[in-house]
């Protein structure tokens, strides 16, 4: 009887309800979508804030190009020889940027929440595998029952 109290008891609380507790109170996958939300919404007050368009001159446009296709001598040849005025849409180009630059964090941050989620249902396994080995114990078994965790290792 003492080892079926010290099995849910104390085992108990230290392999399960002290790491729950401590999850709980942390809240990770809560606080990753806060981050999450609070980063999104701080680039919509940021792109919120430019101009909707700026005016540039061709020969200023032609000194800043960063072509990484390596056709830039063109472009900047001809923006030289143009030499206008030209009316840039600032908040559809960062706009732009910024939707290409989300695609590609939202799979890394799916990754990252899918891996968060599992971890936070592992909490439990190690509880589980204590109290399954200390019942075969208890029973008189020195193998662990079919179909559990190590035996499928």
């Amino acid at each position: 009887m003492q080892s079926l109290v010290a099995l849910f008891g104390d085992a108990g609380e230290r392999l399960l309800f002290a790491p729950l507790a401590e999850h709980q109170r942390k809240r990770p996958l809560h606080r990753a979508l806060s981050a999450s939300e609070d980063y999104e919404a701080a680039l919509e007050v940021l792109v919120s804030g430019l101009p909707a368009q700026v005016e540039a001159k061709s020969r200023e446009l032609a000194r800043n190009i960063d072509d990484p296709d390596g056709r830039s001598g063109v472009r900047r040849r001809w923006l030289e020889w143009w030499n206008a005025s030209l009316a840039l849409p600032l908040r559809d180009i960062v706009s732009g940027f910024l939707l290409r630059e989300r695609l590609w964090r939202s799979r890394i941050e799916g990754n990252f929440l899918v891996a968060l989620l599992q971890a936070t249902l592992l909490l439990t396994s190690r509880c589980q595998d204590f109290r399954r080995w200390q019942l075969c114990l208890l029973s008189g078994r020195e193998r662990v029952p079919a179909g559990s965790d190590d035996e499928r290792k």
